[in-house]
Formats: C-alpha cells, structure tokens, sequence
C-alpha cells in the first residue's frame, strides 16, 4: 500500500477503499482524513508505539478502559486482543468522531463501547470546577483534540472523572490506556489514584505540547502510587504494578 500513486493524482486522486494495520482495516475512501493522514494509514505508521505496546501488554480478557479514544483505531486492535470475553470502553470527548468510531468498529467486526465524555483522567469523585470552565480546541490532526484554557467550556456534564465514567459503565478496568494530548500532567497536582484492579498503564506522553520537566514528574506520580515502567515505544510508556 506504500505505492498507492493514484492517490498523488493532482485533481482528482483514487483512494483504495481500506488501509489494512497488520490486520486491521481502517476505512479510507469515505472517511474525513486529509490526505496526509490517509497516506499515513496507509503506509502503516499510525499508533505504531501503542500498537507495539497494546500487542505485548494486553491479555485475552481484559477489561480496557481507553481514554482518548478518537476514532477507534486503536480501540480495533484492543477489541482484537481481549477477545470475545473481554471488554473495552472507549471515551472521547469529541462528539464528531463518533460515526467514524463506528464505522471503523464495525468494517471489523466489533461493536465497540463509545462513552461520551471528556475525561479527567483521575479517580476523584468530581472535576475541580475551574477544569469544567475549559473546553476542547481541535488539532491540525482532526482525530485529535486538546483542553485549552480559554476556549468555550464544555457542555455541562461533558467533563467527567475516570471514576464517574467507572461508575457510570460498570467496569473495573485491568488496563487503562490514556492519549489525552498533553493534559497528563495533571498528576503532577492531581494524583490518579489508579484503582487496585489496574495492573497495566499504558500512557502517550506529549514533549512537543508540555515542559518535558513537567512529563517526568507525572512519572514520578505513577511511581508513587506503586507502579514501575515495564516497556517503552517512543514516547509511549507502559506500566505495571
């Protein structure tokens, strides 16, 4: 799929119908990417740290809570590997990718779990209420959005805290996945107070968006609540406790 050159053609390029990621097929013909994004897919490149991680991490069964879920590439290959007696729910903030997170679910076979809400990645029983005043700004990538201060809030109740969603869905997750585009660092203040039944973190972190300085001391948070990194794929770390 590297050579796909009628997707070059100047004014009106042909797109194949799918990408295939080592087994996954990724709707492209009708999809809202930019061609720089299909021509990613394409190729293969997207999430490969994630996926490398999700691959060695994940067992049959888990129970997945995927934080910034986007539109559902990776929550393809979570699906892949917990298996028919597994579980995943996956939350995005972003009400427009939804009918893309069920197409790309569905063009593999799963059904997917979508929870709406924007997630403050804590076990807190609410969100501080300056959080709840901020709003999401969407990114040159349109599968990605990031929390701006100063942007329009959120709707009301669209702010919610790891725990509240826990609760909401009835899961008590065995791994939890986050790509939340910076906002990580809200452990260096917040702690995640990650439950118990957790024994698999497997976190994005963003040095182009933050103070690296800041991303080493959210680090450090995890550590302090027991967990130690147990593999790395670009700057993606995986923990285990």
């Amino acid at each position: 799929m590297l050579n796909h050159w009628k997707t070059r053609l100047p004014f009106f390029p042909i797109w194949p119908e799918m990408a295939d990621l080592d087994g996954i097929l990724i709707p492209i013909r009708n999809s809202p990417f930019p061609p720089f994004l299909r021509r990613h897919l394409l190729a293969g490149g997207y999430e490969v740290a994630e996926r490398k991680l999700v691959d060695e991490f994940v067992r049959p069964d888990d129970r997945v809570l995927e934080i910034g879920a986007s539109a559902g590439v990776l929550s393809s290959f979570l699906w892949r590997k917990v298996g028919r007696n597994g579980r995943v729910v996956s939350v995005e903030g972003n009400p427009a990718l939804r009918k893309w997170f069920e197409a790309q679910l569905a063009s593999n076979g799963f059904s997917g779990e979508w929870k709406e809400a924007v997630c403050w990645p804590t076990w807190d029983e609410s969100v501080p209420e300056q959080v709840r005043q901020t709003g999401l700004m969407p990114r040159d990538n349109p599968l990605g959005s990031s929390v701006v201060e100063g942007s329009e809030p959120c709707a009301d109740g669209a702010w919610q805290s790891a725990a509240q969603i826990c609760n909401d869905c009835l899961i008590d997750p065995t791994v939890v996945i986050v790509d939340i585009e910076g906002m990580e660092t809200v452990w260096v203040e917040y702690p995640p107070k990650i439950p118990r039944c957790v024994r698999i973190l497997i976190v994005e972190f963003h040095p182009t968006l933050v103070d690296p300085r800041l991303l080493g001391r959210s680090i450090q948070a995890l550590v302090e609540e027991g967990f130690a990194v147990c593999g790395m794929s670009g700057t993606v770390l995986a923990f285990s406790r």
